[in-house]
């Protein structure tokens, strides 16, 4: 085993030990998604993104509903979506947080997140905002968050350390951070998948828990078949 598996699972075991809350643990730098695969994102023709991202054949979109249910929203809660890509989560989580909550599309795309504020305003929904983030930084405001929820969007953080400790910081203690996303498993998953997507759910696993989360529960019992549905919970 080589230095850095030994570092990453030594912070592991620290953090399934029950490091103190507010702690997080020193690790080595995961590595992160190759910036080529974002690169399109950042000059995108949102509306021609819509059929790749709403399509009936995209589990995610297909379960939607389900996958929102799951996440324990609940009114007046504030709800982070990483990643809100066209907005179809986040629409959802704006009608189970109501009048008083309060949902926050960030996206690192200008496009996207122009469209969902036009989107939002085109369906008279005025508890949901937008913000424009980095690599580094989510660009949501510290403490202030219930729930940060990203599907089919840890896969694409090139700064994994980083992003992480953006979260952590907008969550208020105890709040959760949801990660839905590809089951990378050679021999099993598609080689596209395997290609694109860099880290399985173990990897994953590993990452959020050294970055200052415990895993709170695996929810198996939407039936998903190409995705794996993780809540952690902030320390």
């Amino acid at each position: 085993m080589n230095r850095r598996s030994v570092v990453q699972r030594l912070a592991l075991v620290a953090a399934l030990m029950g490091s103190a809350p507010g702690t997080v643990l020193a690790q080595s730098t995961p590595a992160g998604a190759d910036p080529r695969i974002n690169e399109r994102f950042y000059d995108a023709n949102a509306g021609e993104w819509t059929s790749r991202f709403e399509g009936e054949s995209r589990e995610i979109y297909a379960r939607r509903g389900a996958i929102a249910a799951a996440a324990g929203v609940k009114p007046g809660m504030t709800v982070a979506d990483v990643g809100a890509g066209t907005g179809f989560m986040a629409m959802l989580f704006a009608k189970q947080v109501g009048s008083h909550g309060r949902v926050i599309a960030a996206e690192v795309s200008k496009p996207f997140a122009a469209a969902i504020a036009a989107r939002a305003k085109q369906e008279g929904i005025t508890n949901l905002g937008t913000v424009v983030g980095t690599q580094t930084d989510t660009g949501l405001p510290p403490n202030a968050v219930d729930i940060v929820f990203t599907s089919d969007v840890y896969h694409h953080f090139e700064q994994v350390a980083a992003t992480l400790a953006s979260i952590r910081r907008a969550l208020k203690a105890g709040g959760r951070f949801i990660v839905v996303d590809f089951e990378r498993i050679p021999g099993v998953s598609s080689e596209s998948t395997l290609k694109h997507v860099r880290a399985g759910k173990e990897t994953v696993i590993e990452e959020v828990v050294a970055a200052g989360f415990r895993l709170r529960e695996e929810v198996k019992s939407l039936g998903l078949k190409t995705n794996y549905y993780l809540i952690f919970e902030r320390l």
